[in-house]
């Protein structure tokens, strides 16, 4: 087969897309993603045919089209991460306010605990005084 051009692309489209879309779909596993990265990558295929022939436009394309579906899943995986990053971050942040409630609650029953403690030591320290009923 000669070199494609431009002006032959839609020769080669009609030759390896097909295949290109197994291609895709065999790597991928999903046929709608398969048709958006052969669509990429005859995108792709066309901007390179701008600066010049193809010798072997089948091994072009499939090579082309392992590299989208690598790079789509590269940045799933980037996605992926990013997601788990934030979901630490939300975590982290719910218990930092979870800790600041509890810390909240914490002083309020230690400044309770201390006013019961200090009436009773001063009950104690003053036995008298606790006789004494507030209506003589």
């Amino acid at each position: 087969m000669p070199p494609v051009t431009a002006a032959s692309l839609e020769q080669a489209f009609a030759a390896h897309h097909a295949g290109a879309v197994r291609l895709a779909y065999l790597l991928c596993g999903d046929h709608e993603q398969a048709e958006d990265a052969v669509a990429t990558v005859w995108l792709k295929v066309h901007r390179r045919l701008e600066r010049g022939p193809v010798d072997d436009i089948g091994a072009y394309v499939r090579r082309a089209v392992v590299n989208e579906v690598n790079s789509w899943f590269r940045k799933l995986g980037v996605r992926r991460r990013e997601a788990a990053r934030v979901r630490r971050v939300r975590r982290a942040r719910d218990a930092v306010a979870v800790e600041a409630v509890v810390g909240r609650e914490l002083r309020r029953h230690a400044v309770a605990v201390e006013a019961v403690v200090g009436r009773e030591l001063r009950r104690h320290a003053n036995p008298e005084a606790s006789r004494i009923s507030p209506s003589s």
